[in-house]
């Protein structure tokens, strides 16, 4: 075995260790050493997964509360350990991992609420991509089977099959013991209504100033974004929006609002 195979191993073992695999270590300082060292590490990554959980799923630990998060995190550490440095890209994994425990069956939106939070959390994280004005002439010039739209890198779609932006509602920041009796009463209607009758809610997260925002959106103008930020051309997205979808409404809208990137 070479020097640096021998390393590779060496280092894949005290990673293992640390993630409490706990394989046969020969360490330089004894096994006591080793052990005492690495009950430190798994305390304080241990800590950092929670905090970073915590910052970026404000929503979530206010539902599962502040042990439920904790045990997440760690788990979430232990099945997905940080790839890289920024711990900002870390925890995508966060709504499969809610999926696969049963614990969570009784609350199937939590996984989608997750995903709602990670979405605001890169929607804010996004390069800014301010509108090339002059692309815009490309819509006169050219037919649209030939013309694609590039929307604001920050815009990010999601469809639930619950009613997240009333869960939102019932937990915002601030919100008096009277109004969250009243809305969560409503988020009951809205649950039961949709496992009467399941229908997706259709949800734009964009960008306003440096916050990401939430806004529910009608089925043609999700559709038309959807396809938009597949690639598709203007023609195609047109079809799969529907006959009931005004471009002209969405284009003047869009721009005011700064959700248009570029036409090419």
């Amino acid at each position: 075995m070479t020097a640096a195979m021998s390393e590779a191993r060496r280092q894949q073992a005290v990673l293992a260790a640390i993630l409490g695999a706990e394989p046969a270590l020969v360490v330089a300082g004894g096994a006591a050493a080793l052990a005492r060292g690495l009950a430190v590490y798994r305390t304080n990554a241990g800590m950092v997964a929670e905090r970073a959980l915590a910052a970026r799923h404000p929503l979530l630990q206010q539902m599962l509360g502040d042990e439920g998060l904790v045990a997440l995190a760690r788990g979430l550490w232990r099945a997905h350990p940080p790839r890289r440095g920024d711990l900002a890209q870390w925890g995508h994994e966060l709504p499969d991992l809610i999926e696969c425990q049963a614990e969570f069956e009784p609350w199937p939106w939590l996984a989608d609420v997750a995903r709602l939070e990670l979405a605001i959390a890169e929607a804010e994280a996004a390069a800014d991509a301010p509108l090339e004005t002059q692309s815009l002439q490309l819509l006169a010039e050219h037919a649209p089977d030939a013309l694609c739209i590039d929307l604001a890198p920050s815009l990010r779609l999601l469809q639930s099959a619950w009613p997240l932006l009333e869960l939102q509602a019932a937990h915002a920041p601030g919100i008096d013991a009277a109004a969250q009796e009243a809305a969560l009463a409503a988020v009951r209607l809205a649950v039961d209504e949709r496992r009467r009758r399941p229908r997706p809610q259709h949800i734009l997260i964009a960008r306003e100033g440096w916050r990401a925002m939430p806004v529910e959106l009608d089925a043609p103008t999700w559709r038309w974004l959807a396809a938009l930020q597949q690639g598709l051309a203007l023609d195609a997205a047109l079809a799969a929006a529907g006959a009931d979808f005004d471009v002209g409404a969405w284009l003047a809208q869009a721009l005011s609002q700064g959700h248009l990137w570029r036409v090419r």
